[in-house]
């Protein structure tokens, strides 16, 4: 099998506190990347002065852009046509690779050429490296595209991409500033098989500085709009109203509320084609997707009558305060 080439492209951005731990990950891989190229997105601190010391330090076959501020999207479109290598490895500059990442996602893309995205699962940590929870995904093309219908099923640092399937699916879309990976995940699907490796081969870290945790309801609005367009695509709903309802259905929609009524029969048929797709796949979220879509098919489509929504609102405030007592207080009479 021939060797792939690649390139680790890593966007930076007044990350002067972190690029030193993230290089210094890219130099203790067991294979070495061809090339590495970090992106300046106008940087106002320390951050070009970091990186200097690292690429003396580490002998880094590093390539140094700098651009005025325009955002992760224009910097990484930048990153990836500077490069001729193969294969890109995606890595933020406040994260941490497994020293053995590339090593194992070079060897997926050489057994299976019809690859074009490979991720793989993450272990979160905190801004002082304290882990936090490991998030693991499905591994087969199948789960991951289904996944795909409702959110990103790959986190976007931990992925590696092959060059010219991105070319062919036009680069990042710079209108989409926080979930444009999952925008692209989108479009790449079209032009190969998606996979991920099992092991947590990135240290995810979540700071108050990071996407994940200043911008989560900008990104959540991104995400429902690239949703709806995959289930639209897909053939699972025949308008953005159902497509919203769908996402209801399944439990991933939480901040929008249910909007005119479906009838029964049309939530189970939306229900029933979740099921169909769902059905073949090994993976045991999607199966609980399915059985949840089913449930929640039922419960909205009760009627709702203004004394039921007193009652419920009555019900709740009784919760609110029997809960807090204890239970051997409220003994039966007689």
């Amino acid at each position: 099998m021939h060797r792939e080439s690649i390139a680790v492209v890593i966007p930076v951005y007044n990350r002067a506190t972190y690029v030193a731990q993230t290089l210094a990950s890219v130099a203790a891989q067991t294979r070495q990347p061809d090339e590495l190229i970090v992106v300046d997105d106008g940087s106002t601190d320390e951050t070009a002065e970091v990186v200097a010391r690292c690429r003396r330090r580490y002998r880094l076959p590093l390539r140094w852009i700098a651009q005025e501020h325009a955002g992760t999207t224009v910097a990484m479109n930048r990153g990836i046509q500077a490069t001729d290598c193969t294969l890109v490895a995606v890595l933020d500059s406040d994260d941490i690779c497994h020293p053995r990442r590339l090593e194992l996602q070079e060897s997926l893309f050489r057994q299976r050429p019809e690859l074009v995205l490979v991720g793989s699962a993450i272990q979160c940590i905190d801004a002082q490296e304290a882990p936090l929870h490991r998030r693991r995904e499905a591994c087969d093309d199948l789960s991951l595209r289904l996944r795909l219908l409702f959110k990103c099923p790959m986190a976007h640092p931990a992925t590696m991409l092959r060059r010219d399937a991105w070319l062919r699916a036009g680069g990042y879309d710079t209108s989409f500033r926080y979930a444009h990976d999952y925008e692209l995940f989108s479009r790449m699907a079209r032009h190969g098989q998606l996979a991920s490796c099992p092991q947590a081969l990135l240290q995810y870290r979540v700071h108050l500085h990071s996407i994940t945790g200043s911008r989560q309801m900008e990104q959540l609005a991104e995400v429902r709009r690239i949703s709806i367009r995959n289930l639209l695509a897909a053939g699972l709903a025949d308008s953005e109203q159902e497509a919203m309802v769908l996402r209801l259905l399944v439990g991933v929609e939480k901040y929008a509320e249910l909007g005119p009524g479906l009838s029964r029969r049309r939530l189970l048929d939306l229900a029933d084609r979740l099921s169909e797709r769902f059905s073949t796949s090994p993976d045991p979220r999607l199966r609980r997707w399915t059985r949840r879509a089913y449930r929640n098919a039922l419960r909205y489509s009760r009627p709702r009558t203004e004394a039921d929504s007193t009652l419920r609102l009555w019900w709740r405030g009784m919760q609110g305060m029997i809960l807090p007592f204890p239970r051997r207080r409220f003994r039966k009479c007689g």
